[in-house]
């Protein structure tokens, strides 16, 4: 009975997640995102320190 229950909950998790994550990798492969900037990695190293 466990087990069934793993088996869902991993087959809904891999159903909402799934696409999502093919999206991202289609459009990181196709040079469709936009590459982090210095000023990027600045904000978000201030406010990992703020935490």
């Amino acid at each position: 009975m466990l087990l069934r229950w793993l088996v869902i909950v991993t087959v809904i998790a891999i159903v909402l997640v799934g696409p999502a994550l093919v999206l991202l990798y289609r459009l990181d492969t196709m040079g469709e995102l936009e590459e982090l900037t210095d000023a990027d990695t600045r904000t978000a190293k201030a406010s990992d320190d703020n935490l």
